[in-house]
């Protein structure tokens, strides 16, 4: 008997063939057959093999993914984009540091996330980059309580830290807006 099976609902994009931008990690799918990717979807079909819903648990990537000109937004073509950065460089403490503008941010409310569009003087040339933050985990969180489903897995913890907030919860907001949601 399988006690959880989690998914890794995180990292569901990429510059893939026949494929236009999306979101790392879209709440809900847009039904595009050229974004063929969401949260909501994926679960659905492991609910139709019968899979218990509290058994299945479902990702937050606390990181996000930087595509290259000339995407600057969700559902566009290609073209000769590239994802250059990822994990580990695309960490969320290092978009809010160097990538983030108020300018820049969009939330994507049909997906459920958040996204930049930004001009590619970066340090990776990104021009869109697709990631969490709290409004999404929070977004996230109460849909899997209200799914019933068994949880959320994080990729990784340590890239939503923030050094410079004054409290634990200030340092955490990832995972503070992501717990609050499921409690």
């Amino acid at each position: 008997e399988i006690d959880r099976l989690n998914l890794m609902t995180y990292g569901m994009s990429g510059a893939w063939q026949g494929w236009e931008s999306w979101h790392s990690s879209p709440l809900h799918w847009n039904k595009g057959s050229s974004t063929p990717t969401g949260i909501d979807s994926s679960v659905s079909h492991y609910l139709a093999a019968h899979v218990p819903a509290s058994k299945l648990g479902v990702g937050a990537g606390f990181y996000g993914e930087c595509y290259t000109s000339p995407v600057s937004a969700p559902v566009q073509t290609l073209g000769s984009s590239q994802v250059s950065a990822s994990d580990g460089t695309m960490a969320y403490r290092n978009i809010m540091a160097s990538y983030y503008s108020q300018a820049a941010y969009h939330y994507d409310s049909a997906a459920d996330v958040p996204y930049l569009s930004l001009s590619g003087s970066n340090a990776e040339k990104c021009t869109y980059v697709s990631y969490e933050d709290a409004t999404s985990l929070a977004a996230k969180g109460a849909w899997v309580k209200a799914q019933g489903l068994g949880g959320v897995i994080i990729w990784t913890i340590s890239e939503g830290y923030m050094s410079s907030g004054a409290t634990v919860k200030a340092q955490n907001p990832l995972l503070e807006a992501l717990s609050a949601s499921l409690q």
